[in-house]
């Protein structure tokens, strides 16, 4: 039987009924009494008393995948423009997948249905009606410090520094202003960032698609796999942080020598046995990936581009973040290129 019949354990009298309105839905209604055998109150009249409605429903696909978006943005916040382009896709192939509008608009509901709970937390946490500030602090930790000492010839603390001196300043200036509230600070620090991109476009544009270049040959980090898997801070294990975006910085002056030397010194150099051994199994994964691609453009895969979308807008929003727990989502679609490039290799005949 269903829960609802089963309402209020000292009920002992009660009725219901259960629709099936729809193909995948049903509505079960039901009304129970306690006492109800006492002649001066009976049914309706009785002290206790419980009245019990659901609606149970197969979920569509729409609203499965609406969640599962919402989901996967809270997860990684750099999920919150892929939908967008979900929604393209649908747009561009509607004749051909045959999926309606109102399909589209159903999925767009439940993705902000999902994401709705967060935005109203942080309304009354920060004052403020966002999501998150994924995009404000990457800008003012990752991409504007890349750009400053790719410029000014310094290193990426010594530019995050400079954004932070000015932000320092706005906050004297503005005495105001909370100095504790995160959304605040990651916003100042923003404008101070896009400050900067937008007086170097130049260079910025080649860091972000040399970035984006490198995140797609590389798409596994190995300081951090040797970090989890050795269960030791980055500290203990001598690696420095931030070396490729030191790298893209260098690489953006034209610097490529130095650029490489810092590679080698920080990532190769005195590597212990068990980085060799990742980073050897890391370099064939990206093998058999490139192979991968290959084959499905060669062959014209109709599905490729499905497969194709979400890893290049992963890796393209990563930027000179170069940080692979970002690209985590792609990972299971990596894997597909990798087995198909590693199964349509044929077996060399002697």
């Amino acid at each position: 039987a269903s829960p609802i019949f089963k309402i209020g354990g000292v009920l002992d009298a009660g009725a219901g009924f259960d629709w099936l309105f729809a193909k995948n839905a049903r509505l079960q209604v039901a009304y129970g009494t306690g006492g109800s055998g006492n002649p001066d109150s009976g049914v309706f009249g009785a002290d206790r008393s419980a009245l019990g409605v659901q609606l149970l429903a197969t979920p569509t696909n729409n609203l499965i995948t609406g969640l599962t978006f919402g989901l996967a943005t809270y997860v990684r916040t750099i999920s919150i423009y892929f939908p967008c382009l979900i929604v393209i896709i649908f747009l561009i192939g509607q004749k051909k997948i045959n999926i309606r509008p109102i399909v589209i608009l159903g999925f767009i509901i439940i993705y902000a249905l999902t994401l709705l709970p967060w935005v109203i937390r942080n309304q009354i946490v920060f004052k403020k009606n966002i999501f998150a500030t994924t995009a404000e602090v990457n800008i003012f930790l990752y991409n504007a410090p890349t750009v400053i000492a790719s410029e000014k010839g310094i290193s990426i603390p010594e530019a995050r520094d400079t954004i932070w001196s000015e932000v320092s300043k706005i906050f004297v200036q503005n005495p105001k202003l909370d100095t504790n509230n995160e959304v605040i600070r990651a916003q100042i620090g923003s404008r101070i960032g896009l400050k900067y991109i937008l007086r170097y476009p130049f260079t910025y544009t080649k860091i972000h698609t040399t970035s984006f270049l490198l995140n797609f040959i590389v798409p596994i980090g190995i300081s951090p796999l040797i970090q989890y898997i050795t269960a030791k801070p980055l500290s203990d294990l001598k690696i420095r942080p931030r070396v490729l975006q030191e790298f893209l910085a260098l690489l953006a002056n034209g610097k490529i020598k130095p650029a490489v030397d810092l590679v080698i010194k920080e990532r190769f150099y005195d590597l212990s046995p068990i980085g060799f051994f990742i980073l050897f199994w890391a370099a064939l994964f990206q093998l058999f990936i490139m192979v991968g691609v290959i084959i499905c453009l060669i062959r014209g895969f109709k599905k490729t581009l499905y497969l194709l979308i979400p890893i290049v807008y992963y890796t393209f929003a990563t930027g000179p973040v170069c940080d692979a727990r970002l690209r985590v989502p792609i990972e299971p679609l990596l894997i597909i290129l990798a087995a198909i490039g590693y199964f349509s290799q044929k077996p060399i005949e002697a």
